[in-house]
C-alpha cells in the first residue's frame, strides 16, 4: 500500500478511545465489525506504523491494538516509538497476530506489549480483553490523578512545614545561644521539636536561660513554644526574675493548652557582675554543676516545682535556689529524652552515665562525649523522643559580655522637665517586683532605649539595697560564709513573708541640658537604717562577694551619695545622645 487509509467511528457519547494499527483491510474490517455494537468505544484506524504513531500523539488512545507484521514499520518498532513519545505513562498495546513461535510472541511483552491474541480472532476473548485493559487504564488514570493531587498536598506541606520552621527559628533562636561558653545539641525525633532552648539578657546584664521539654514530641508538643517564647524574651528584655517568668508561662499554658500538655522546664539566670546564679528546677530531670578543672560534679539541683502548665496556682518563687558560681564551674541540663533513651535491653541511659562522661572527659569534651555515648548506647534502637544537651560555662561566659545597648532606637525627647513619684508598701514589696514597670514607663515617656542598660542597672541596685539592707535588715557578710548565698537568700524571704509597716519610695526627676539631659534617682525606705562608711569599706575589699552592684552604679552615675544614715540614696545620671 502506498498511502494511509484512516477510518473513525460515528459513535457518540464514547467513553474510551481504542486506536487500530493494521495493515491487512480484512483484519481491520473485522475488528471493526466485532465491536462495532460497542457504543462506549470510539475506534480509530490506521494502515502502517508512521500513521499510528501520529494518530497516537493526536488523539492519546486509551488502548492500542497492534499488528505485528506491517510493510515499513513493523509492530515491535511502532510500540517501541511510541513507548518513547510517552514516557511516564500506562500505554496498553494488544498485539495481533498469526505468528506462533515463542520467541517472536515474548518480544511483545520485551517492547512494552501487554498481552496478545492469536489470529483469526475469537471475539469474544477479544472483547473481553479489552474491556479488561480498558479498565485497567481507568485504573491507572485514577491513580495517577491520585497521585499527581498527592504530590500536589505534599509541596504544599513541605512549603508549609519551610514556613512554620522558619518561624520557629525566628522566634527561638538568639545569637545568645551561639556565644563562647554556650554549647548545646538539639535531635529532634520529628520535623517539629518539642524541647526549647532560649536565652537572653535583661537589662542589668543577668542572662536568662530557659531549657524545656513539652509532653509527647512533634507539632503537638512544639505548639506551646510560641506563646512560651513570647513571654521569656518579653519579660526578659523588661527586667523580670525567673520566679515571675516561670509564673507567667504557669499561667498562660494552664489557660490555652489541652489538658495533658505541659512544660518540664529549668530557667537559669546568671549575674556576670556578681557571679552567682539563680535556678528554677520545674521537672527537669536535674541540673548537674561540675568542675572543670577538678572533672568532678559540685552540686546537682532536682526539680522541686511541677511542670509549667499543670496547676495555675503554682508558686514558684519558694523553690529558686541562689548560689554563687564557683571558680571554673560549668552546669550541664538535659531534657528527660536523653536519661529516658533505652537500649536493646530494654535499660535506660540514665544520669550516671551522663556523670561518668564529665568525670571522665577533658573539660572541652564533655558534650560530645556524651553525644558518642548515647549514640553507642541507643545504638540500632529507635530514638523515642527529642534529644536536648546544653553545657554552659561560666568562666568562658564571663570573657564574652557584649554591649546590649540597643543601636537602632528612637531618639529620647529633648527638652523635657518631668518628675515620677512611687511608693511602695510591704503589701506591693511583698507581691511583685516593680522594677520592670518603673523602667518601662520611663522607656515609653522618655524613649530612653539607649540607656535602658545603665537606668535599670541604677534603679534595680538601689532599689535592692534598700529593700534587703534597710526594710528587711539583711546582713551582706553572710555571703562570704560557706552556703552563704543560699542562707541569704533564704533569710530574704523569710523576712519578706513577715515584712510589715514598711516602705519605700522612689522619686525620678529630670532636668534637661544642652547636650541631653539629667536623671536624678532618689530612693528612700523607713528602715532603720545602716552605717554606710562601714558598708562602703566592706564592699572596697576586691574579694568581697557584696555590694559589687554599688560598685557599679556609682562608676556609671556622675555622682551617688547616701544619707539618713543609709535610708536615703541618690544618683545623678547625665546623658547625652553625641
Amino acid at each position: 500500500m502506498n498511502s494511509a487509509i484512516i477510518k473513525e467511528s460515528d459513535a457518540e457519547g464514547y467513553q474510551s478511545t481504542i486506536l487500530v494499527i493494521d495493515d491487512d483491510m480484512v483484519s481491520i474490517d473485522i475488528i471493526s465489525a466485532i465491536l462495532k455494537s460497542e457504543r462506549s468505544y470510539r475506534i480509530i484506524f490506521a494502515n502502517d506504523g508512521v500513521q499510528g504513531l501520529n494518530l497516537h500523539k493526536k488523539f492519546k488512545p486509551d488502548l492500542i491494538i497492534m499488528d505485528i507484521l506491517m510493510e515499513g514499520v513493523d509492530g515491535y518498532q511502532t510500540t517501541i516509538n511510541i513507548m518513547k513519545h510517552s514516557p511516564g505513562e500506562f500505554v496498553p498495546v494488544i498485539f495481533v497476530t498469526a505468528i506462533r513461535d515463542p520467541i517472536a510472541l515474548s518480544h511483545c511483552f520485551d517492547v512494552g506489549g501487554i498481552d496478545y491474541i492469536e489470529k483469526p480472532y475469537n471475539p469474544t476473548v477479544l472483547r473481553s480483553k479489552i474491556k479488561t485493559f480498558l479498565e485497567l487504564k481507568k485504573l491507572y488514570k485514577e491513580t495517577q490523578a491520585q497521585h499527581y493531587q498527592l504530590q500536589e498536598h505534599n509541596r504544599a506541606l513541605v512549603g508549609n512545614y519551610r514556613i512554620a520552621e522558619e518561624l520557629f527559628k525566628k522566634v527561638m533562636y538568639t545569637e545568645v545561644l551561639d556565644a563562647p561558653g554556650f554549647s548545646y545539641s538539639l535531635s529532634p525525633i520529628a520535623i517539629f521539636n518539642g524541647d526549647i532552648l532560649m536565652a537572653a539578657y535583661q537589662p542589668s546584664g543577668e542572662l536568662n536561660v530557659i531549657l524545656g521539654d513539652f509532653t509527647g514530641h512533634g507539632i503537638s508538643a512544639a505548639i506551646g513554644a510560641i506563646p512560651v517564647a513570647d513571654i521569656f524574651y518579653s519579660m526578659t528584655s523588661k527586667g523580670f526574675g525567673i520566679a515571675d517568668i516561670a509564673r507567667e508561662i504557669n499561667t498562660k499554658l494552664c489557660r490555652i493548652m489541652p489538658r495533658g500538655l505541659f512544660l518540664a522546664a529549668c530557667i537559669l539566670s546568671y549575674s556576670h557582675s556578681n557571679k552567682t546564679f539563680s535556678i528554677c528546677n520545674a521537672g527537669i530531670p536535674v541540673a548537674m554543676f561540675y568542675s572543670k578543672e577538678r572533672k568532678k560534679i559540685s552540686r546537682q539541683f532536682i526539680s522541686k516545682n511541677l511542670p509549667l502548665g499543670i496547676h495555675a496556682d503554682t508558686d514558684y518563687s519558694g523553690s529558686i535556689d541562689n548560689r554563687q558560681i564557683k571558680e571554673h564551674e560549668s552546669i550541664m541540663l538535659c531534657t528527660d529524652g536523653v536519661v529516658e533513651s533505652t537500649n536493646s535491653n530494654k535499660e535506660m541511659y540514665g544520669v550516671q552515665r551522663i556523670i561518668d562522661c564529665l568525670e571522665k572527659n577533658a573539660p572541652n569534651e564533655a558534650l560530645p562525649a556524651i553525644q558518642k555515648d548515647l549514640d553507642m548506647f541507643i545504638s540500632e534502637e529507635t530514638q523515642k523522643d527529642d534529644l536536648t544537651i546544653v553545657e554552659i560555662d561560666f568562666e568562658t561566659l564571663s570573657n564574652y559580655f557584649p554591649d546590649r545597648r540597643i543601636i537602632v532606637c528612637p531618639n529620647p525627647i529633648k527638652g523635657s522637665t518631668w518628675e515620677m513619684h512611687f511608693v511602695f508598701d510591704a503589701v506591693i514589696l511583698k507581691s511583685i517586683d516593680p522594677l520592670p514597670t518603673i523602667v518601662e514607663t520611663l522607656m515609653q515617656y522618655q524613649k530612653f532605649q539607649l540607656f535602658k542598660q545603665d537606668l535599670f542597672i541604677i534603679i534595680k541596685e538601689l532599689f535592692t539595697n534598700s529593700l534587703e539592707h534597710g526594710a528587711l535588715q539583711l546582713n551582706s557578710e553572710l555571703k562570704q560564709q560557706p552556703d552563704g548565698f543560699s542562707q541569704y537568700y533564704l533569710q530574704r524571704q523569710q523576712r519578706l513573708a513577715d515584712l510589715v509597716d514598711s516602705e519605700i519610695s522612689i522619686h525620678i526627676a529630670h532636668t534637661p541640658t544642652e547636650q541631653g539631659g539629667v536623671i536624678t534617682i532618689t530612693v528612700r525606705d523607713n528602715g532603720s537604717g545602716f552605717d554606710f562608711d562601714k558598708f562602703q569599706t566592706r564592699i572596697d575589699d576586691a574579694g568581697s562577694y557584696h555590694g559589687r552592684g554599688i560598685l557599679l552604679v556609682n562608676s556609671l552615675c556622675r555622682s551617688l551619695k547616701y544619707s539618713n544614715h543609709g535610708r536615703q540614696a541618690q544618683a545623678v545620671y547625665e546623658w547625652s545622645v553625641h
